[in-house]
């Protein structure tokens, strides 16, 4: 699977580090090919981690324009987080 990742924050910052580096190592482990920021024309699924900037909607809303699943990650609720443009929210 061809998996596109929007972070939050670098390696340093733990919830981006438990949420979605880490994960992505193993899922790089299992076969699947992983890229940050840029979606290619395999991207498969869109994955924004708290991402709430104009950047990520814009992202979201191309992919979903694609066919793309989108999911959005989000640990805790924050006002006027874009899960309207998700498929799915965990």
């Amino acid at each position: 699977m061809n998996i596109c990742y929007l972070p939050a924050g670098d390696y340093n910052w733990a919830s981006s580090r438990l949420r979605v580096h880490k994960i992505v190592c193993e899922l790089e482990k299992l076969g699947h090919t992983v890229a940050y920021h840029n979606m290619t024309p395999l991207t498969e699924v869109l994955v924004a981690q708290k991402r709430m900037d104009e950047h990520a909607r814009k992202m979201m809303r191309q992919a979903r324009e694609c066919g793309i699943r989108v999911v959005y990650d989000i640990d805790d609720w924050i006002e006027g987080a874009p899960v309207e443009l998700a498929d799915v929210v965990v």
